[in-house]
């Protein structure tokens, strides 16, 4: 694969997206500078990119080998974004820590890194990368929350 990411693979061929209605706007176009970003900054590491606005969820990046281990069903759960609410905002341990307010989430599974940067209250991104990638996750949400925020999401 070349450097530069190609327009198929932003989004998966499958199209996996959760919206409330068919009239709802896809985000893949108003996302495509944040993913093609992830995508030169992480290259075939990249596994997922899922952005959300509410209630609208969807993938604007799905790599083949990802795609392949899971089904539809499968994937549109994940891309439900009551899986990621509670993880973000846990009042008990900004209390608990007095750390301030949670940033982002990262997750490390075996065989990869989950990370959940939000850019407001209601819109954000999930990303996975592969473990053998090294993730400096600071740089990672300075850089996306401001050089790379979707079009969707109002300015801070």
């Amino acid at each position: 694969m070349s450097d530069d990411i190609s327009d198929e693979r932003m989004r998966s061929g499958r199209g996996i997206a959760r919206r409330p209605n068919e009239s709802a706007e896809s985000l893949v176009r108003e996302s495509s500078h944040l993913t093609k970003w992830l995508y030169d900054r992480y290259g075939d590491g990249l596994r997922t990119v899922l952005v959300y606005d509410g209630a609208v969820s969807e993938y604007t990046y799905l790599a083949d080998h990802v795609g392949e281990q899971y089904s539809d069903a499968e994937l549109e759960r994940i891309a439900d974004e009551h899986a990621f609410q509670d993880s973000l905002s846990n009042p008990h341990y900004e209390s608990l820590f007095h750390l301030g307010g949670t940033e982002a989430t990262v997750t490390l599974f075996e065989g990869a890194t989950l990370v959940q940067v939000p850019f407001d209250n209601t819109t954000g991104v999930v990303l996975t990368v592969d473990r053998a990638r090294s993730l400096d996750v600071n740089a990672l949400v300075e850089t996306a929350r401001e050089e790379h925020r979707p079009e969707f999401v109002s300015e801070a």
